[in-house]
């Protein structure tokens, strides 16, 4: 897993905030370097203020299972047992 920069992530939480507004979604990006650490932290307005905790949950398991953070969205599909 590669060192992650400031600026790096800054522009991933970009990328995200574009995405999510094409989608017509509000969301909460959490960027964590490969210690764990808290890097970069965006909630969109509107957004739900649990998902601060989830993102942040979320982004720690991916690093501590080292595997992307979609990895982790297969067996929770909305809709479905």
């Amino acid at each position: 897993m590669p060192e992650i920069t400031l600026d790096h992530a800054h522009r991933i939480v970009a990328q995200g905030h574009a995405s999510a507004q094409e989608a017509g979604m509000k969301a909460v990006f959490a960027i964590l370097d490969k210690g764990a650490n808290l890097v970069a932290f965006s909630r969109m307005d509107g957004a739900w203020l649990a998902s601060n905790e989830l993102a942040i949950a979320k982004a720690r398991t991916s690093v501590m299972l080292q595997v992307p953070t979609e990895a982790l969205n297969a067996p929770l599909q909305i809709g479905q047992p």
